[in-house]
């Protein structure tokens, strides 16, 4: 998860930079505006469906999850279908997923909202590169915009049968089990597996024969979900529009402010965050600060199941510099606390805490290019951008260029 989302907004901040300032370097005026914006449109349109793109790396999320569980699958944007409105994680067996629910029910509902994950976290980590490096939001905009509109039209349609037609031509294409999506449209499954943990792989909706006879119907219409699910989904619609309040999405990416106690300037920012979780979906919003050396996140959550609302709490140090000689290097640091339902379960009424950290250092190679490494480690518990529920550590290195 992790390696995909650095691909994706790196790639993605790199490209739309570049198309930016190769049309400053033109005289500026109403058709020099016009051709960046034109450009910048077109491309992000484009981007969509190639690596590491948006559909890419939400993909590559949903993959990420089947992993972790030893199943193997297959990237649909490697079909080069561009401009098809259905994007698939395919080469996935019917065996592998009842497995999967029966083994681990929390990790076959993060399965299915694992893929709008990324794309919120994915303008999360844009945002604050360009407050904390210096970067205009102007370059990106198209982008977030455009990736969180479709993020919540399609939790919208999934609380509609305006697309059930696609599913039933689906099916009807799809005469062998490789062909087919692991799951039809995402948050069908999702709400429904969360509030049915139990319920056997295919059992209830999916009881029923794939119409080729072979295999498992997987998809789930409207039809198939409850009363109290279609509702749900149509609060998680609009509770996702909160990812669009922060004035980093109308080009204001530094908030001017003066300390209090002591006078002192510095910049400020924020953002409002929604995601869908394994056991319900998580509030909160974050706090961005940079004052002299110190760049810092705070995030305060709210997490939320069927029973209870649970908190939680972060803070990240984004590239402190340090001297170490003549020598220099940025260091991160982060440290997360919370609480949350017992097993990841939607019907929990008992809380389970967790905690985790992360450190890492960058350091100046030639130019703009820097060597980094980062590790981090976790308690159980679901935290957004880690694929694991279970207590977990990781760490990576490699190269990056700092735009």
């Amino acid at each position: 998860m992790r390696q995909s989302l650095l691909w994706r907004a790196g790639s993605t901040q790199l490209a739309n930079q570049t198309i930016g300032w190769l049309w400053e370097a033109g005289r500026p005026g109403f058709l020099n505006s016009l051709g960046s914006t034109a450009s910048l449109t077109l491309f992000n349109l484009l981007w969509v469906y190639l690596p590491p793109g948006p559909a890419w790396t939400h993909e590559e999320w949903h993959r990420a999850v089947l992993t972790h569980r030893g199943i193997s699958s297959y990237d649909g944007v490697y079909h080069w279908d561009i401009g098809t409105n259905a994007i698939a994680v395919d080469h996935v067996t019917d065996l592998d997923l009842a497995t999967l629910k029966s083994e681990h029910p929390a990790d076959f509902t993060r399965l299915m909202e694992a893929g709008l994950e990324s794309e919120v976290e994915a303008n999360r980590l844009m945002r604050r590169n360009n407050f904390f490096l210096g970067r205009r939001s102007g370059y990106d905009l198209i982008d977030w915009w455009s990736t969180g509109v479709n993020g919540s039209l399609y939790i919208a349609f999934c609380a509609t049968d305006a697309l059930d037609g696609d599913l039933l031509a689906m099916n009807q294409k799809e005469t062998r089990e490789s062909q087919r999506d692991f799951t039809g449209f995402d948050f069908r499954a999702w709400v429904h597996d969360m509030r049915h943990p139990e319920e056997a792989y295919a059992d209830g909706p999916r009881g029923g024969t794939h119409p080729t006879g072979n295999g498992v119907d997987r998809y789930l219409l409207f039809s198939d979900l409850t009363g109290g699910e279609r509702r749900y989904l149509k609060l998680q619609a609009g509770l996702s529009l909160l990812n669009f309040i922060s004035p980093q999405f109308f080009g204001r990416d530094w908030l001017p402010g003066r300390a209090p106690w002591t006078g002192e300037a510095f910049l400020w920012n924020f953002g409002l965050l929604h995601h869908l979780t394994p056991f319900g979906y998580e509030v909160g919003g974050d706090f961005l600060l940079r004052h002299g050396k110190w760049s810092w996140v705070f995030t305060a959550q709210g997490f939320v199941n069927g029973e209870m609302v649970l908190p939680g709490a972060a803070a990240e140090l984004f590239r402190y510099p340090v001297r170490l000689g003549t020598f220099g290097i940025f260091l991160n640091g982060g440290l997360s606390a919370w609480m949350q339902p017992v097993d990841q379960n939607y019907h929990a009424a008992d809380p389970s805490p967790g905690i985790a950290g992360s450190i890492g250092a960058a350091i100046p190679l030639i130019s703009s290019l820097e060597l980094f490494g980062e590790a981090d480690a976790k308690s159980g518990g679901w935290m957004a951008g880690n694929v694991s529920l279970d207590p977990a550590v990781q760490a990576r290195a490699g190269l990056q260029l700092r735009l």
